[in-house]
């Protein structure tokens, strides 16, 4: 999207460019319809938090940090802790306890894995966005996915995520501001998971990948965010309803900011790949009566 400036005079710019402050509800739908209609992309991907501290990273990722760290999800691990090559073997080895060795042993993997083969899913895959739209069925530690949701079906689903308490969904519990998150993802460059020729890559390719670099003597990661382009989940109704897409968090130390900060300065280009949008506490009860004019209500988005 293009590097641009507010168009409300009373809107703040964060210390870091790409996070803004509007004053108003009414100033918020402003600034986000100059933002939209600035990305490249015709559908830009949305996500919104209940509490604007949060990084933009992963539940698995929080979990982690948590259990080696003990720090909680909207602090960032110094510098020289996240560029460690003992940071980075602990994440990986978590990373691929769970996804290479437990998730392989849940009854539900045997039948996503029956069905590849009839219905051309890939087994994985989708049983990870399953954990994701259900975080509750997820059994194996550490907790989470290291995929974060994201809407295309347009802002208004990443607004009720951003104006509601992430756990219980109503807006009595929202006491801080919210933060809804504008991606354009043509800015990314090829980060869509997909070959040449169309074909879905599989994520048990992907992660045998990461081993074999995590083998080597580089140890920079694994690289920037991948977007998964999932098929119609037509077993998981409420992902339907939130038009979900995927962003699989590559790097487990570092958030998505962070590494689309990078990003953008390595393509040398006078664009940004993404926004945060700040949602003010004191409008919860205007953008709660905005959301329900346009039909976006938790009975809709959680439907099972």
């Amino acid at each position: 999207m293009q590097k641009i400036s507010p168009v409300c005079s009373n809107t703040l710019v964060g210390d870091d460019p790409h996070e803004w402050i509007p004053r108003t509800f009414e100033d918020f739908l402003k600034e986000l319809d100059h933002i939209i209609n600035s990305c490249e992309a015709e559908t830009p991907h949305f996500r919104g938090h209940a509490d604007s501290k949060w990084l933009l990273e992963s539940t698995f990722v929080r979990t982690c940090k948590k259990l080696l760290l003990d720090i909680e999800p909207h602090i960032r691990p110094n510098k020289e802790i996240r560029d460690s090559a003992e940071y980075h073997q602990a994440l990986f080895a978590l990373f691929l306890l769970k996804y290479d060795v437990l998730i392989k042993a849940d009854p539900k993997f045997n039948e996503y894995k029956i069905l590849e083969s009839t219905h051309n899913i890939d087994a994985l895959h989708d049983l990870i966005k399953y954990y994701q739209q259900y975080p509750e069925k997820d059994i194996f530690p550490p907790k989470g996915t290291f995929f974060l949701d994201w809407s295309q079906k347009g802002p208004e689903v990443g607004i009720f995520f951003a104006n509601f308490d992430s756990d219980e969904h109503r807006i009595k519990n929202r006491k801080t501001n919210g933060a809804l998150f504008i991606c354009d993802q043509k800015a990314t460059g090829k980060t869509l998971m997909k070959r040449e020729n169309d074909e879905a890559i599989r994520v048990e390719e992907i992660i045998e990948l990461m081993r074999q670099k995590n083998n080597s003597d580089n140890q920079e990661g694994f690289g920037c965010p991948l977007h998964f382009y999932p098929p119609t989940q037509k077993h998981i109704r409420k992902a339907n309803n939130q038009d979900v897409i995927y962003w699989a968090q590559m790097d487990l130390r570092h958030d998505l900011e962070y590494m689309w900060s990078l990003q953008e300065k390595a393509s040398g280009k006078d664009q940004y790949i993404f926004m945060k949008l700040i949602l003010p506490y004191e409008s919860r009860n205007e953008c709660a009566k905005y959301l329900k004019a346009q039909k976006i209500t938790h009975s809709y988005l959680f439907a099972k």
